[in-house]
């Protein structure tokens, strides 16, 4: 009495509660099957109270529905009677003296998988939650991601450095430390020299660059010393100008003290305090006082 079999039929059996048929399993294979008295149905329950053609269920809309074929006792679902309901898992249903639980596990197609991740996509509750969530995850990769470094914020090509100071505007001094006097000058110029590579290499380009003039001064032709000097002094503008821009840096983040430190360290380096631009970075400085100081704090 079974229909032709659906291409796709959702896994579904009765399973015998109480009564007759009890721990008994009746797989559901077909889109209708039939319960009744007589031979010939798909569940048989010989009970009188049992109705020869009782009840049968079939697959309609993508759901398990029981219906009574006009049955003398009837059907209950739950406890309550019906004639026609559709089917949920675990459902308790009772034929005459036979209670069955139904077991339903539902299929899961893709057009429905589809239209309920469309549901989904339109539910703002869950959109806000997606939202919260990503955002979460980003503040996370941020944190994560290697921050730049002062100097990693800075440019630093010499195209991009501001020049500070020029040859001619440099207080020019006398080598610190003393050199021996060979009488010869070429000799002397060369030990100049070698002692300014020494405080070039090693950051202290002013020393550097009183070193190489003393080397130009004995030994004016020789093209190196003068090089010497000119390499010093755009050294000495990228410091100068790393530390301005820095001190902008911890302004803009109004982190003042630390501006203060760093413009300061900068009119060391410029050191003549008729420059105009030791007068700006002076000004500079006087601003970011006047702001510490109506924070409350001094410096």
């Amino acid at each position: 009495m079974n229909n032709q079999e659906p291409d796709i039929l959702p896994e579904a059996r009765l399973v015998g509660a109480k009564g007759l048929l009890s721990e008994l399993e009746f797989k559901i294979l077909a889109d209708t099957i039939y319960i009744g008295r007589v031979s010939g149905n798909d569940v048989v329950l010989n009970d009188t109270s049992v109705s020869s053609q009782h009840a049968k269920i079939t697959w309609e809309n993508d759901n398990y529905i029981i219906s009574d074929l006009e049955s003398k006792n009837g059907i209950s679902v739950n406890g309550k009677t019906v004639t026609k309901k559709v089917l949920r898992n675990s459902d308790k249903i009772k034929i005459g003296g036979t209670t069955f639980r139904f077991v339903y596990k539902p299929l899961v197609k893709e057009s429905k998988g589809g239209d309920r991740g469309a549901e989904a996509g339109t539910n703002p509750v869950r959109i806000a939650i997606y939202a919260i969530g990503i955002l979460i995850v980003l503040v996370i990769l941020v944190r994560l991601l290697p921050t730049k470094t002062q100097q990693e914020m800075l440019p630093d090509s010499p195209l991009e450095v501001q020049v500070y100071m020029t040859l001619s505007q440099l207080k020019m001094k006398k080598p610190e430390g003393k050199i021996s006097t060979t009488g010869n000058a070429e000799q002397d110029a060369s030990n100049h020299y070698t002692k300014g590579i020494i405080y070039h290499d090693s950051g202290q380009f002013k020393k550097a660059i009183y070193e190489f003039n003393a080397a130009k001064e004995m030994m004016p032709a020789m093209e190196k010393y003068a090089k010497g000097i000119k390499t010093a002094l755009e050294e000495l503008n990228k410091e100068i100008d790393y530390h301005v821009r820095l001190g902008k840096v911890h302004s803009n983040h109004l982190r003042y003290l630390d501006a203060i430190k760093e413009w300061e360290y900068a009119l060391f380096l410029i050191e003549d305090e008729q420059l105009p631009q030791y007068k700006k970075i002076q000004n500079d400085i006087t601003i970011v006082r006047k702001r510490l100081e109506a924070y409350g704090k001094s410096y």
